[in-house]
C-alpha cells in the first residue's frame, strides 16, 4: 500500500489516483493543501501534520511514520511534498520512498 505526502494542489496525487494505485493514506504539512480535497473525494484517509503543532520535526515525523504504518503503508510517495523529512522517517521507510515534483 502507498502513502502519499503532499503540500500543494495535488495534481501528482490525482495522477496516482487516476492510475488506480493502492493509496492507503494521504498526509500533508499544510492544512490548506488542495490535495486534501482530492483525497477526500477519492475516499482516501488523510491527515495534517503541521510541524508547528509538534515540539520539533523529529516528533512530527515519528507520529507521521506511525500513522502511515498503522494504515498498512509500506511505500511512500512524496508528491510535491515541500518539507524536509528527518533521518528517523527516512530510516522507517528505507529504500521505499520516491520523491517527485510537478
Amino acid at each position: 500500500m502507498i502513502g502519499v505526502l503532499v503540500s500543494g494542489e495535488g495534481t501528482n496525487l490525482q495522477a496516482l489516483i487516476d492510475a488506480g494505485l493502492p493509496i492507503a493514506a494521504v498526509a500533508s504539512n499544510r492544512a490548506d493543501a488542495g490535495a486534501l480535497a482530492r483525497a477526500a473525494e477519492a475516499g482516501i484517509p488523510s491527515r495534517i501534520f503541521d510541524v508547528d503543532s509538534y515540539s520539533d520535526r523529529a516528533a512530527r515525523d515519528r507520529e507521521l511514520a506511525d500513522w502511515l504504518l498503522l494504515r498498512g503503508v509500506d511505500f511512500v510517495v512524496l508528491a510535491g511534498y515541500m518539507h524536509l523529512l528527518t533521518p528517523f522517517f527516512l530510516a522507517r521507510f528505507r529504500n521505499r520512498i520516491v520523491n517527485f515534483l510537478p
